[in-house]
């Protein structure tokens, strides 16, 4: 396994029995923002973040806190040009202030109910996300908290598309 060394501050091959406290987890999404900080969304131990700044804070799904990151895996985390950080996890997304290291989450159930299958496809605008639902593809806006069914062109459509990317 490959893990990130905080005191060398870089990644290296780890021996999984040369430390006891190791706890082995899988990667999903990474992202190097603007700020200069690495995020990690993780299967098991939630939203992380390395900074030079300071020791790895971890954002994890708590049911008794409304403000804590939404529950299940982070698989996409991205900052828009804005410089406005989402996570994507499995059950909804979360919009990150760096500045004060809050949270607010946004569960799939509640901006979008009645779909059965949600994934985060990629960002058309700023604040505005494109999903592929079990009722094809839609766009949500995050400000207004609204969603519009997404025409593409109609060989797209029939793909099943993990991510979009802007350079």
């Amino acid at each position: 396994p490959v893990c990130f060394s905080i005191e060398k501050e870089k990644f290296e091959i780890f021996n999984i029995g040369s430390d006891q406290q190791y706890k082995p987890d899988i990667v999903n999404g990474l992202c190097y923002d603007s700020f200069g900080d690495l995020w990690f969304g993780t299967s098991e131990s939630g939203l992380i973040r390395y900074s030079k700044k300071t020791i790895l804070k971890s954002f994890v799904y708590d049911a008794e806190d409304k403000t804590s990151v939404t529950q299940g895996w982070a698989h996409r985390i991205i900052e828009n040009k804005d410089g406005t950080v989402w996570v994507f996890t499995s059950t909804g997304f979360n919009l990150l202030d760096t500045g004060n290291q809050t949270i607010v989450p946004y569960s799939y159930q509640s901006v979008l109910p009645g779909f059965e299958y949600r994934w985060f496809v990629a960002e058309q605008k700023p604040g505005e996300f494109l999903f592929e639902t079990n009722r094809g593809y839609i766009l949500f806006n995050s400000k207004n908290k609204t969603y519009t069914s997404a025409n593409l062109d109609p060989m797209l459509d029939s793909l099943h598309i993990f991510a979009v990317y802007n350079d």
